[in-house]
């Protein structure tokens, strides 16, 4: 199992990285095009948003896979140590749930589109693929964190 997960998370680095890096290079071209060549990229904008839809799904997984959900510290000084395990237990609850919540209804925004047979106009890309990719990634989160939920937190490991 921890062969699967450290090869999930090798994939997913390497594919949020590579989103990252086409993000940038659309985004420099689209500048020098639109202000010295008076010509943006066709469809730049639509692009940009599906890359920044496409980034954000798929560092998702990475996230909740890694546990680096963020964190408000306020109350553990005044915690016991059974008290903090209970509650970072329930809110790992309430992510799994959330994150279920949210993938159920990418699902069903998926299905919407597919149906109605919606496209990003200036690309002529589905729009129910975009809303798939991010059933399917939340899915995989949801799978992430459910498996959180069993797993030993490193007792030495202080998170910020």
């Amino acid at each position: 199992m921890k062969r699967f997960l450290t090869l999930s998370r090798r994939i997913l680095q390497r594919l949020t990285g590579g989103l990252l890096i086409v993000l940038m290079l659309l985004t420099f071209v689209d500048v020098i095009g639109r202000y010295f060549l008076g010509q943006p990229v066709p469809g730049g904008h639509v692009l940009v948003q599906c890359l920044v839809c496409l980034l954000v799904f798929t560092g998702l997984p990475l996230v909740v896979l890694d546990d680096e959900h963020l964190r408000v510290r306020l109350l553990d000084g005044r915690m016991t140590p059974g008290q903090r395990k209970w509650r970072d237990f329930a809110v790992k609850i309430v992510i799994v749930v959330a994150l279920a919540v949210l993938a159920g209804q990418m699902f069903w925004q998926t299905a919407y589109f597919s149906g109605n047979g919606e496209y990003f106009e200036s690309i002529r890309i589905p729009v129910s693929w975009m809303a798939g990719y991010a059933a399917v990634t939340t899915g995989v989160a949801v799978l992430f964190a459910i498996g959180n939920l069993f797993a030993d937190p490193d007792p030495g490991e202080e998170r910020a």
